[in-house]
């Protein structure tokens, strides 16, 4: 992909800057603040109320939230430019920052990982530090392929079917892919994710040892570092550590979930007193709102959650974000392609709705530990945690919903990984024994076709059109 094309890459970018050249975390600019300055026609003072992106990084605002700039047809094309970027627009009579730093409410650690890397790599040129820089993120992919293979070998440890297609599934999905190939936070959290995960199920299977414990308690803390949302995870560290030591036993599973949230929050605990004592709350998300007027519902009706539950067009939009829509939605899929896909996800849902009934009416017949068709209590329970899971990434992307109408399909992608598993479960029970070989060489065969497919029919051919490079090289 073109540089700083991929979403919030330039926000990210500059977090970095921010932290390896200033030694400091970027700030939110205070809106009350920025508009007396501005009225005051003091724009130097407006920009000190917080962080603004380099005007360096202008050429690339066409990939930037809430970065005014010009398109090539408009009279005002060739006045703002990087010597000239714009900071400040109106709108509904109403005085915004433009080109501010949206991205300063995420935890620092990624960007603290990416500093060793800016510094050895200041003296390049911007696009090449820039390349290097994303590669920074290729290992926490890998990691929630690593993830997602020993979810499922813990789990059903004598499938390969399993095991094969939802690693594969992860590791072919195309935004993931995407998302372990950028400047962004996202990808840790995904990673990390599935370790997670992969340990809760470790737990579970083993009565949770103190050194299980102990892990899952850091790696829950490193999520808490990279993003907020890692926080929804929080339930499924505790739906799985008590019903894995059993909801009763509460001698051993209270000492054990105390200590894993203990060290996860004060792991955690300098970025949440950073946030109060900055902004007065614990997600700076107030601040957003106030300042992304474009984003927001505040000169129109909220959506409720039922509208969103049970809107077409939200989960089309949600869809197309899972697949397509690279570069900040600027290639969205067609729906024949996205009914392509949707068709043997559809039919693996289905497949693991056949599954879950067979196990309701088999529940007194006895069980065999590591099997699918006859799972031991830990397993069964171990799924459905799976789906929980699953469950909280959706109603994440709903409740952000609720109010930004920005919300997106990504804040689901920590959940890929049960969710992969899941959807082999179905597909392997749907498909008839003699032919499971030939179905998991299907998956990875059409999984690649498919990233060779979108890549020859969208994302090649959007990026080397000529109205694309006209305005890519606008300044």
């Amino acid at each position: 992909m073109p540089p700083f094309t991929g979403h919030d890459e330039v926000a990210h970018f500059s977090y970095i800057r921010t932290v390896a050249t200033e030694h400091r975390l970027p700030k939110i600019p205070d809106l009350a603040a920025w508009r007396v300055l501005q009225e005051q026609n003091d724009s130097a003072g407006a920009r000190a109320t917080g962080d603004f992106f380099d005007s360096d990084l202008y050429a690339y605002s066409d990939w930037v939230l809430d970065w005014w700039h010009p398109q090539p047809e408009d009279p005002l094309f060739g006045v703002y430019t990087a010597r000239n970027p714009v900071y400040a627009v109106n709108y509904l009579n109403e005085a915004f920052p433009s080109g501010w730093q949206y991205a300063a409410n995420h935890p620092p650690l990624f960007y603290v990982i990416s500093t060793p890397v800016y510094w050895a790599t200041d003296g390049m040129s911007l696009v090449n530090q820039m390349r290097l820089l994303r590669m920074i993120a290729i290992p926490f992919g890998l990691l929630a392929v690593i993830g997602t293979y020993l979810i499922a070998r813990t789990l059903f440890p004598g499938s390969g079917f399993i095991t094969i297609t939802a690693t594969a599934f992860v590791a072919l999905q195309t935004q993931i892919s995407y998302e372990a190939a950028m400047i962004n936070n996202d990808i840790l959290v995904v990673g990390f994710a599935a370790m997670l995960i992969a340990l809760l199920l470790i737990g579970m299977r083993d009565r949770f040892p103190w050194r299980i414990t102990i892990a899952i308690g850091v790696l829950f803390g490193l999520m808490l570092l990279s993003k907020g949302t890692s926080v929804v995870f929080a339930g499924t560290i505790a739906l799985m550590m008590i019903t894995g030591l059993g909801w009763k036993n509460w001698r051993a599973w209270l000492p054990k979930g105390v200590a894993t949230a203990g060290i996860g929050f004060l792991m955690a605990s300098p970025w949440y007193i950073y946030l109060y004592r900055t902004y007065d709350n614990f997600s700076a998300l107030p601040q957003i709102k106030k300042l992304q007027y474009l984003w927001t519902y505040q000169h129109s009706a909220r959506p409720n959650v039922w509208k969103l539950l049970w809107n077409e067009r939200f989960a089309v939009n949600r869809w197309n974000e899972t697949w397509g829509e690279f570069g900040w939605r600027k290639i969205p899929l067609t729906h024949t392609l996205l009914w392509i896909i949707a068709i043997p996800s559809v039919i693996s849902l289905i497949g693991l709705i056949v599954y879950t009934v067979k196990l309701i009416r088999t529940r007194k017949r006895p069980r065999v530990a590591g099997s699918v068709a006859a799972p031991v209590s830990w397993q069964v329970w171990g799924m459905i945690g799976l789906f929980a899971t699953a469950l909280l990434g959706y109603a994440a992307v709903i409740q952000f919903g609720l109010n930004f109408a920005l919300t997106q399909a990504r804040y689901f992608f920590p959940m890929i990984a049960p969710a992969a598993v899941l959807l082999m479960v179905g597909l392997r029970e749907i498909t008839p024994a003699r032919g499971r070989g030939y179905v998991q060489v299907g998956v990875i065969t059409g999984l690649v076709a498919l990233n060779l497919y979108i890549f020859a029919a969208y994302v090649i051919p959007y990026w080397y059109s000529i109205d694309t490079l006209q305005k890519y090289v606008w300044n």
